[in-house]
């Protein structure tokens, strides 16, 4: 057991008054949205609470922070917005939180069609301000509006247009890393590696889940804003059917969206307002298209008339344009 006075005094030395272990404030990082947090509040368990909660504003700090615990051998757990669902942030043995959120500075360089944001910025900040410039990271997780950078590279987060703009680790140029020691890391800001010259130390950091460093800083590319989204459903007899259709059509296409949903999804209530076509009831897929021009409209009629040919039945854009305006529900 570690001296919570001691270790909390240095924490002040080098962060003033953003120290804080006041039992309300520590109640705030008891875990995540994961079903072990969920258990906790739904059967009024006592959860676990960490001793201490710092707020950085910078690497510098961060590895300062890191510094006193490597030195007193304290827990750590990285903290962004809290939606991760694998209950990665439950402070299990106390320790200290490190909430990032006061990190938050973007930059963009339009020329190289790359951002470098903090770990504390918001995904959807981060994306309205890359769209007044009429750029887009193309990256759309669920939990956008909670998920910080640092969290979702640590989560490798995927994104529901991962079909063409990729997941996170695609999209990722270059990474600013604090190892436990307090040891500050730079990448070299480079295209995703292609296995040319030493081991790949970005994609060694991405999907770590903050086990071997805190991620306070990542370099981006990025896409041009789309000009306009096309929206599509088709009905298929049965799963298979569908599967064969989307295999078909990647091969010709690239819809930013793919969504393909067996018959008993389709039934739950997230398509209650839908009703199947008689004969076409085992299975529903979705396709959304965007880009420039009509690239969009181009590749939607090459995909359609794959899904025709492959035994599909059209049945408008609603359930996909239903699909992407509620596609946030889960994490309001």
């Amino acid at each position: 057991m570690f001296d919570r006075d001691l270790v909390y005094e240095r924490l002040r030395d080098l962060l003033g008054d953003r120290v804080s272990r006041e039992e309300h404030i520590r109640h705030s990082y008891v875990g995540d949205t994961g079903w072990l947090t969920l258990y906790h509040v739904f059967k009024r368990i006592k959860a676990p609470l960490p001793d201490i909660v710092v707020f950085p504003k910078n690497a510098e700090e961060v590895s300062g922070i890191l510094k006193v615990a490597n030195e007193f051998r304290v827990p750590v757990i990285p903290y962004g917005g809290g939606s991760g669902v694998w209950g990665g942030t439950i402070p299990l043995y106390g320790g200290i939180v490190v909430d990032m959120k006061l990190m938050n500075n973007v930059e963009i360089n339009e020329e190289a069609m790359t951002v470098t944001a903090e770990a504390g910025v918001i995904s959807y900040e981060l994306e309205l301000k890359l769209n007044e410039k009429g750029l887009t990271m193309g990256h759309y997780p669920a939990s956008m509006f909670s998920a910080t950078v640092g969290g979702m590279l640590a989560a490798r987060s995927s994104g529901v247009a991962s079909t063409k703009y990729g997941k996170i680790e695609d999209m990722v140029l270059g990474l600013e890393v604090v190892l436990p020691t307090g040891k500050i890391l730079r990448t070299p800001i480079k295209p995703r590696y292609t296995g040319a010259v030493g081991p790949d130390l970005v994609h060694l950091f991405v999907g770590s889940e903050g086990t071997l460093g805190i991620i306070t800083k990542a370099t981006f590319q990025l896409h041009p804003l789309p000009e306009k989204r096309i929206f599509s459903a088709f009905s298929f007899r049965t799963l298979e059917d569908g599967y064969r259709s989307v295999v078909k059509m990647l091969s010709k296409v690239t819809p930013a969206v793919v969504r393909l949903y067996d018959e008993e999804e389709v039934m739950k209530s997230k398509f209650k307002t839908y009703t199947p076509p008689e004969g076409v009831r085992g299975a529903l897929l979705l396709l959304i298209f965007d880009g420039l021009g009509e690239m969009p409209e181009l590749e939607e009629k090459i995909a359609h008339q794959i899904c025709l040919e492959s035994g599909g039945s059209y049945i408008g854009d609603e359930p996909a344009r239903k699909w992407w305006n509620e596609r946030f529900r889960h994490y309001y």
